[in-house]
């Protein structure tokens, strides 16, 4: 597995992951090294892949759908993909300042989808009054993200799919909106929102480069999420992914 093969070439004089560094915490005599156990390091690893991969992947299912539905913005976006990158390459970070259309697209559907709608817990250390309300010390609090949102006084007519939001009068992406809460708020917002940013905006990229989706003969997308708890997922369905000549 994972750890023994780690175990194996393990170099203390050069940690090459997560996973060197831990064994290495495990291998020291000291009271913190007793805070470390394999069984620990396994749960780790995964809360680190379910955290890295599975929202990532149901945010990119949510951008194929929305791109079925909305062709014209899908060909936008190509448009534009296809005068910034080589066809014989696949985008990259280096393209980003030329993709400002793209980023505007994706901010959309990160916001129209509210993949996950709850942030982490915060907690009240003092009672407060917060917008005509008396929040109690201990209370446990959480931002909902959909309420934000899709609430009008953030974005006129919030239930349209409308990257131009994200787009200021020269067509250049604006990166911070008010009410704009994807990746949670405060100290505790999500540790993974840059990395998360980067493989959006990759994988978007390479996939618009590369294919075009449109619905299923006689079908349409149906973009009304599958509320499963903590999440919104897009419904499982069928579309059509033509390669791009």
């Amino acid at each position: 597995g994972i750890i023994e093969s780690h175990k194996a070439k393990l170099d203390p004089s050069n940690p090459r992951d997560i996973v060197d560094k831990y064994l290495l915490e495990m291998n020291k005599k000291s009271d913190i090294a007793s805070f470390f156990s394999e069984l620990d390091l396994i749960r780790n690893i995964f809360d680190l892949f379910s955290a890295g991969f599975d929202t990532t992947s149901n945010m990119l299912r949510w951008m194929c759908l929305y791109m079925a539905a909305y062709p014209d913005v899908q060909k936008s976006v190509q448009k534009e993909i296809d005068d910034a990158v080589p066809r014989d390459r696949l985008p990259s970070q280096q393209e980003k300042p030329q993709l400002q259309y793209l980023e505007a697209v994706i901010h959309e559907v990160l916001r129209m989808s509210s993949l996950i709608p709850f942030s982490v817990s915060h907690f009240v250390t003092q009672d407060i009054e917060l917008g005509g309300y008396v929040l109690p010390k201990g209370m446990t609090l959480q931002a909902c993200s959909v309420i934000c949102h899709e609430d009008p006084s953030y974005w006129p007519n919030p239930h349209k799919f409308n990257p131009s939001r994200f787009l200021d009068d020269n067509g250049k992406f604006v990166p911070k909106k008010e009410g704009f809460l994807p990746f949670g708020i405060g100290r505790r917002q999500c540790l993974g929102e840059s990395l998360a940013r980067m493989e959006l905006f990759i994988f978007s990229a390479a996939l618009l480069q590369n294919f075009t989706f449109s619905p299923a003969p006689s079908k349409e997308i149906d973009l009304s999420p599958e509320t499963v708890p903590f999440a919104q997922f897009s419904k499982l369905q069928d579309i059509v992914i033509t390669i791009r000549k």
